[in-house]
């Protein structure tokens, strides 16, 4: 069974990779910016500590995103296995037989030549 915290965080995959893309996109932007006004004010000792703090946040930006799955991918890892027992399957192809044998014996006496009386 799905726990509570789980199924929030299940909801939850695809606002996350938002927010660490929009956390990407404005690290390096602030990473550019600070080496842009880095090379006007001459602290590059300051620059490039701010710089390697953007480079480690981008990163685990990428990271995070790379790795963690989206909602879909998600219900795909964690639903599908635990729907898709054996017992499960095995039930559904015995209806599936069944269904087919219904339909075709429905299509066989609707589709059967019709005797005329003499």
């Amino acid at each position: 069974m799905i726990s509570g915290f789980e199924l929030w965080l299940f909801f939850r995959l695809d606002a996350l990779q938002g927010l660490f893309a929009v956390l990407g996109i404005v690290t390096t932007l602030l990473g550019g910016f600070l080496v842009l006004f880095g090379c006007l004010e001459d602290e590059w000792e300051r620059v490039r500590k701010a710089v390697k703090w953007s480079a480690i946040v981008f990163v685990i930006s990428i990271l995070f995103l790379t790795l963690v799955p989206s909602t879909k991918e998600a219900a795909a890892i964690w639903v599908i296995p635990k729907v898709a027992t054996t017992e499960n399957v095995n039930a559904v192809t015995g209806e599936i037989h069944e269904i087919y044998d219904l339909g075709k014996d429905y299509l066989e006496e609707k589709l059967s030549p019709v005797e005329e009386d003499e």
